[in-house]
């Protein structure tokens, strides 16, 4: 009788264990599948964004707008209508204020601005008269010069000409809450080790569990994403880097 309790009791152990297992198997597959869907979504607001910085003079603010309205689904919480998507995309807005994140331009930067600039009349995307302005210029590019200069872009130093001053570089920074219970504290304490810590997930650590308005507390994970696109505008000097 005692062999058999013994047996019995030792079963149910190894049943817990391997349903522990199995458990949390299945729950990373299901926080895997939302960090998946987050990093699809991403790569194409990316893209989005991109495209409104190509026709806008490169600028942030329709940049991050776009960035927004991409990631709204992620907010989206089943609602149906009209009123849930504007309610999405406010708390997506939210999210791309946040200092650190939303759409960062990597090239052209400052210094390729001042390498290229020309004086143009223009119109820009956020007026309604043309003026006179500093742009790197958009138009007859086949017909410029192609001599080369270098410029420092992030410590490194390349070799652009204006053509190249033309491709839009952008780079996009996005804090993907994790829901599981257990699991989302393990795997932020992963991330966090000398190991896998980078800048980027310094970004999200630090937004962590911080009441911020519009933004649900929680464990946040860095998910990045980049684009590159050809302006179709002349680049203005607001926000490069």
């Amino acid at each position: 009788m005692r062999a058999a309790t013994a047996e019995q009791g030792q079963g149910n152990i190894e049943f817990i264990i391997v349903f522990l297992v199995f458990a949390g198997l299945l729950l990373g597959l299901f926080e895997m599948t939302r960090v998946f869907r987050t990093k699809h979504l991403l790569n194409t607001a990316t893209f989005l964004a991109a495209r409104a910085g190509a026709i806008s003079n490169a600028r942030l603010p329709p940049m991050n707008g776009e960035l927004a309205n991409g990631m709204a689904p992620l907010f989206m919480h089943g609602a149906q209508s009209a009123t849930g998507l504007v309610s999405a995309q406010v708390r997506a807005q939210a999210v791309a204020r946040l200092p650190g994140l939303g759409v960062q331009i990597v090239s052209p930067n400052a210094a390729a601005f001042r390498a290229f600039k020309v004086q143009q009349r223009i119109r820009r995307s956020d007026e309604d008269d043309y003026q006179w302005q500093d742009v790197i210029p958009n138009d007859n590019l086949r017909w410029r010069p192609a001599s080369t200069r270098d410029i420092q872009i992030n410590g490194a130093t390349a070799r652009l000409n204006v053509q190249d001053a033309n491709l839009l570089k952008v780079r996009t920074l996005w804090c993907h809450r994790l829901i599981v219970p257990a699991l989302d504290a393990v795997i932020f304490a992963i991330v966090n080790t000398p190991l896998f810590l980078g800048e980027r997930q310094q970004v999200c650590s630090a937004i962590s569990h911080r009441a911020l308005a519009g933004v649900a507390t929680g464990y946040y994970l860095a998910i990045t994403a980049d684009a590159t696109l050809r302006m179709q505008s002349a680049v203005v000097g607001d926000d490069l880097p």
